[in-house]
């Protein structure tokens, strides 16, 4: 969780007195995605931003290895909506970070998978997966099952009774 405040502003008048420019320092306390994309916006629009983070390991940001799948997810309502929308907004940050001459952010589509020893609960998954799709276009990619033999082929260390959904990478802006 990002916590935004400190607001410093300073009021600096040009050596003619004609114009008035107002310079904002905006402390963004946390470096997680919800900091890093507050100062990031922030410093598009022209504020000096310090990001202030423990750096502490076990951090939800870190820990999600740049996960996001918002389709198979089980939430609900403005939840879903919300991450959803992140989700398709997200190739258009990559946009804007290489327009800020960020050159590296290793970001791609890799695609996902769910797996399960009931196969109620992934019929249940991939017509979640599939009714969202239908609405958020290309960027959700193929959705297939998969038997236990497909599941082992693509990670290998999982058990032997799990069957699974899997969702292509999809259409790439990257």
């Amino acid at each position: 969780m990002a916590w935004f405040g400190l607001v410093f502003s300073q009021v600096v008048f040009d050596p003619g007195g004609k114009d008035i420019v107002s310079q904002h320092h905006v402390i963004v306390i946390g470096g997680g995605i919800a900091g890093a994309s507050a100062a990031f916006a922030l410093a598009r629009r022209g504020a000096a931003v310090t990001v202030v983070d423990s750096a502490l390991k076990g951090q939800a940001t870190a820990a999600s290895a740049g996960i996001i799948s918002p389709w198979a997810s089980t939430a609900e309502g403005p939840a879903y909506e919300l991450y959803a929308a992140g989700a398709a907004y997200y190739p258009r940050v990559i946009e804007l970070l290489a327009q800020a001459g960020v050159e590296r952010t290793d970001y791609r589509r890799t695609g996902a998978l769910l797996v399960s020893a009931d196969p109620d609960r992934l019929t249940e998954a991939q017509a979640r997966v599939e009714a969202r799709a239908r609405t958020a276009g290309g960027i959700v990619g193929d959705i297939q099952r998969v038997d236990n033999a497909e599941v082992r082929a693509l990670v290998p260390v999982l058990a032997p009774d799990l069957e699974g959904v899997y969702r292509s990478a999809g259409r790439s802006r990257t």
